[in-house]
């Protein structure tokens, strides 16, 4: 029994010492796998080596192409960035974040040119997508101009959302602001230390909320403001602003209580007022006040109250006969104000005839005469009206410059331009000493330019006198119209 359980263990004793023995056959293979696999790894490496090449070569090739194609993409970085930029400033303040990413989204080179210039960022827009969402595209951009300060603005124009919390996190980095909202949420005061223009385009219900407006603006020295009651709500020093717009409607009384505090005012944009009272017994003192924009129906009611003897730049806005017989004329009769710049917007050729025919003569001070053309029709008796109005040498006798704006629509230069060049004439004919004017200035819209109606009148007038006439913005190009 013994010796059988030994020859057993011996056999497999026998079988173990026989599998260590050497395979010829399978250690050969062994090798042979192994040299195999490292001529395949030293091969993957040749290839992945040439092939970078390949791909940095292609690289080259598409940039060369790209300049070759598209030529822009042969300036320098730093015209590139101002192109940029100007594109930027362009834009309307809802788009604007729209512009930048379709900057960056064009190639390499531009993201990357566009990443390098922090300036380019530092006009940003807010979305509001409720009141507790935050705009991560903003604050990305916003880290992108690495801590510069920025024009900030909460949506669009039209833009009547409640602001949420979170959009005045970045105020502290704020140099202009434009606010727009019906509901004005309830916070602690908010800091802008930089902030020097601001616009609040704010719904009646804030006034009526009650919630104070809370913001801090030490160095605020523009101000545009739609509800006027609402500028005492702001921490600001009121010997700072210098120039303010009420873009809303107001009453004479409430104008009159704003005003009173802004003693160091140089500049005043005034919309509609509502209640045009006879208000002479109380004076408005603005000694300071160097250019009044009055924009808005009856506006003009506050020259009865009006004293500012620093006044230089006049702006009348939405005016008519009865604007010009019982406010201006007492106006430019008892004040010692000089006008020297005189700034019209008639709503109609008449409005502008009659106040040359009344009151031109009294302009004796002004020097700068800019005049956007209504954009209307107009008839025979009117046009003619018009340029009599300017050809007359009594009327603006100092004038030196006159800029015509010309809007979009059926506007007509025709009678402005024949009224120079009547004017010209009667001065060269005249024994009153040489004609001050020397340059027209002639501003179209970008988009609808000059008709050939326009070149004809701009040629004539540069034949038959030595008027300079300029059109900024080279639209149309002087070699259109000089030649």
């Amino acid at each position: 029994m013994y010796g059988y359980c030994y020859a057993k263990a011996s056999a497999a004793l026998s079988f173990l010492a026989g599998s260590r023995q050497r395979n010829e056959p399978l250690d050969s293979t062994r090798s042979s796998l192994r040299d195999e696999a490292e001529q395949v790894k030293k091969t993957i490496a040749e290839l992945q080596m040439q092939l970078s090449k390949l791909e940095d070569r292609l690289e080259v090739i598409q940039d060369t192409l790209s300049t070759v194609v598209y030529p822009i993409n042969t300036l320098p970085p730093e015209l590139l960035s101002q192109i940029f930029t100007a594109a930027v400033s362009a834009s309307p303040r809802g788009d604007v974040n729209f512009t930048l990413l379709q900057i960056t989204a064009v190639c390499r080179r531009w993201h990357s040119v566009a990443i390098a210039d922090p300036r380019l960022w530092t006009k940003l827009s807010y979305s509001i997508d409720g009141l507790d969402k935050r705009d991560l595209l903003f604050e990305r951009f916003l880290r992108r101009a690495r801590g510069l300060l920025i024009d900030f603005s909460s949506g669009g124009e039209d833009n009547w959302s409640s602001l949420p919390p979170c959009l005045f996190d970045s105020a502290s980095q704020w140099r202009e602001a434009f606010l727009a909202t019906t509901h004005w949420p309830a916070l602690s005061p908010v800091d802008c230390p930089h902030l020097t223009r601001l616009t609040l385009n704010i719904g009646s219900s804030v006034l009526e909320s009650g919630l104070p407006l809370v913001l801090d603006v030490p160095h605020l020295r523009e101000l545009s403001i739609s509800i006027p009651n609402l500028v005492r709500q702001l921490t600001l020093p009121a010997h700072q602003l210098r120039k303010l717009t009420i873009t809303g409607t107001a009453t004479h009384e409430e104008i009159a209580f704003m005003l009173l505090p802004l003693v160091a005012l140089e500049e005043l944009v005034l919309g509609e007022i509502s209640d045009p009272v006879d208000a002479r017994d109380f004076p408005i003192r603005m000694p300071h006040l160097s250019s009044l924009s009055l924009l808005g129906m009856e506006s003009c009611v506050i020259l009865q109250s009006l004293v500012s003897p620093a006044l230089t730049t006049l702006h009348l806005g939405d005016f008519d006969c009865t604007d010009v017989g019982e406010q201006l004329h007492p106006f430019l009769r008892d004040s010692p104000a000089r006008i020297t710049t005189l700034v019209v917007s008639p709503p109609d050729y008449a409005g502008f005839g009659f106040l040359l025919y009344h009151h031109g003569e009294k302009f004796t001070s002004v020097t700068h005469l800019k005049c956007t053309a209504p954009a209307i029709e107009m008839g025979h008796n009117t046009r003619n009206t018009c340029t009599d109005m300017l050809s007359r040498t009594r009327n603006l006798p100092n004038l030196g410059k006159f800029t015509l704006v010309v809007p979009s629509g059926p506007a007509h230069i025709d009678p402005f331009v024949d009224g120079l060049a009547r004017r010209a004439a009667n001065f060269d004919s005249a024994e009153e000493g040489e004609m001050k004017l020397t340059e027209l200035v002639v501003e179209f819209t970008p988009h609808d330019g000059a008709t050939l109606e326009h070149l004809r009148a701009l040629k004539r007038l540069q034949k038959s006198t030595a008027i300079q006439i300029s059109v900024p913005g080279g639209c149309p190009t002087r070699s259109a119209w000089s030649s």
